[in-house]
C-alpha cells in the first residue's frame, strides 16, 4: 500500500508540474488536437513501459550494488534507489500525458459540437466521463488481477496502451474544426 501511495503521489505531482510549467506553452505551440495526441502518446508509451520497471530496477541495483560498500545502510539506500528510480522515471510520461490529454478533451468536445448543443455535448461528455471513472477502476482492476494471476502483466499494460493509441487515432481522424470554436469554423 505504501508503494502504491507513493506511486500515485508522484504521478499526481508530475501532472501538476506539467500543467503549471509546460501546459500553456505547449498548447499554444501545438494546438488542441496535437496537444491531445501528445497526451495519448505519452500515456501509451509510459503505460507500455511500466512493466519494465522491475527488470530495470534489478539492473540499477546490480550497477549500484557493485559500487556500494558492504555497509548495510549503504546497501539499503542502493536498494531503495534501485527500486524506485526506474518506476518514477517510467511514471513521468504517464503523469504528463494525463494532464496534456484530459483537459484538452473537453475543449475538443465543445469545439466539435454545434453552438446550439454545445452545453448538451459537454454535459454528456462529463456524465460519461464520470460513469467511466467510476466503472473504470472496477473493470480494469478485475482485468488486471485476472491477467496478473496468470503472469500476463505485459499484456494488460500493452492492452491499455493500445486503447490510448485508439483514442489518439480517433481524435486525429476528426475534422479540423475541432481546433477552433464552432462559430469560427462556420
Amino acid at each position: 500500500p505504501n508503494a502504491v501511495g507513493i506511486s500515485f503521489s508522484y504521478f499526481g505531482l508530475t501532472g501538476v508540474l506539467f500543467q503549471l510549467t509546460f501546459f500553456r506553452r505547449v498548447l499554444r505551440r501545438l494546438g488542441s488536437r496535437r496537444m491531445y495526441l501528445l497526451g495519448t502518446s505519452l500515456l501509451a508509451i509510459g503505460t507500455s513501459l511500466v512493466p519494465a520497471a522491475l527488470p530495470l530496477s534489478e539492473g540499477v541495483r546490480h550497477l549500484l550494488g557493485a559500487a556500494a560498500v558492504a555497509d548495510t545502510r549503504a546497501s539499503s539506500i542502493v536498494t531503495q534507489v534501485s527500486d524506485w528510480l526506474p518506476l518514477l522515471v517510467l511514471l513521468t510520461p504517464i503523469g504528463g500525458g494525463f494532464m496534456a490529454g484530459l483537459p484538452i478533451l473537453n475543449t475538443l468536445v465543445a469545439n466539435a459540437a454545434p453552438l446550439e448543443v454545445q452545453g448538451l455535448a459537454q454535459g454528456l461528455s462529463q456524465f460519461s466521463g464520470g460513469i467511466l471513472r467510476t466503472l473504470g477502476p472496477v473493470l480494469t482492476g478485475t482485468a488486471f488481477g485476472y491477467l496478473a494471476a496468470r503472469a500476463h502483466l505485459w499484456f494488460s499494460f500493452f492492452g491499455l496502451s493500445l486503447l490510448y493509441v485508439l483514442c489518439g487515432t480517433i481524435v486525429a481522424s476528426l475534422p479540423p474544426s475541432i481546433e477552433r470554436s464552432y462559430e469560427e469554423a462556420a
